[in-house]
Formats: C-alpha cells, sequence, structure tokens
C-alpha cells in the first residue's frame, strides 16, 4: 500500500469551496503547475477494484466545474450514465470528483475526463466521514476508469500508473456475462 501523500486534502470540506461553473471543453487553462499525489491502494487486478466500488458504468461527461479544496484543484464532472455493467448509482447521472484540472500534471491520479469521449468507470461515493454524504462520485482508487478509444475500438486504461491493471479492454470482453468473474 502507498502511504497518502496529497489525497489528504479530499478530507476538506467540498460545501465550502468556491466554484465556477463551465461546459467540459478541450480548453486549457492557463496552469501548468504540477500536483504529486500518492495512492492509498494499488490494485492486483479488476475484481478487486470491483470489490472496491459501488458501481461499474459506462459514461459521459456532460459538464464540470473547477473547485477549490483549500488551495488543492479538483474538477467536478457530470457523467451521464449510458449502462451500469455493475451495482447501482441513484440517477442516470452522477457528480464525480476528480483532483486537479486540465492541463496539470498529474502522475499517480487519473486523467481528467473530456468532453466528446466515453469512459468505463469504476466509481464509489466520496465521504467526509463515513456515512456523510456529499452527493459526490469519486473514482476508484484512482484507478478505476478507462477511456474509449474510437480507433482501436478499446478502451484505454487512464487512471494514472498501474503496473497491475490491463491497459486496455475490448467493449466484447466489457459486455461479455463473464467480464469481472473471479
Amino acid at each position: 500500500m502507498k502511504k497518502i501523500a496529497l489525497l489528504a486534502g479530499l478530507t476538506l470540506l467540498v460545501s465550502g469551496c468556491s466554484s465556477v461553473q463551465h461546459e467540459v471543453a478541450d480548453e486549457k487553462p492557463a496552469v501548468n503547475g504540477a500536483l504529486h499525489a500518492s495512492l492509498v491502494r494499488d490494485y492486483a487486478d479488476l475484481g478487486s477494484l470491483e470489490q472496491d466500488s459501488t458501481a461499474i458504468v459506462k459514461a459521459s461527461p456532460t459538464t464540470s466545474r473547477i473547485i477549490d479544496l483549500n488551495g488543492i484543484p479538483a474538477t467536478v464532472t457530470t457523467m451521464s450514465i449510458t449502462r451500469v455493467i455493475s451495482g447501482a448509482v441513484p440517477s442516470d447521472s452522477i457528480p464525480v470528483l476528480q483532483i486537479g484540472q486540465q492541463g496539470m500534471s498529474l502522475e499517480d491520479t487519473s486523467k481528467i475526463v473530456r468532453r466528446d469521449r466515453d469512459y468505463l468507470m469504476f466509481v464509489k461515493p466520496y465521504h467526509l466521514t463515513p456515512g456523510d454524504s456529499t452527493g459526490l462520485y469519486i473514482i476508484t482508487g484512482e484507478r478505476g476508469i478507462y477511456e474509449y478509444d474510437k480507433v482501436s475500438a478499446r478502451y484505454r486504461f487512464a487512471g494514472g500508473h498501474s503496473d497491475h491493471l490491463p491497459e486496455s479492454l475490448g467493449k466484447e470482453q466489457i459486455d461479455s456475462p463473464e467480464f469481472l468473474k473471479r
């Protein structure tokens, strides 16, 4: 297990954060800084990632906003759910919190989702304290995200660095009844 270096910033009150609403776009904010974060856990396989998730979904981003978590930039993106593969989500869209914003160099966290892309996401609710709902979701371990590549017709790993999770998944694998069978 890796120790938390910066993700402790997520324990800050989201409700007290300032935010600016804007559409998800391919714009590149004037942010050239770097942010270093280490993960609590690196997953050995998709099955263990699934165990820590409340849902696995196919989704596309609609809107996003940048928030400030006491000096730590974060992005909250509304994801429109196109298919629930495993588990359950409360509606046909969920807000997903990610550390950083477009244009930042983040070595150990998932890539910020972008408009006009489709994703396979392992998600779970984000809680400030156990049982305290924020209404937000996070990508499980910052590892549970794959971006669909139209050219190869495969989902490509977009969850930071991992030596253990598959680099890509075919649509036929994900749609198979055998997907994630242990």
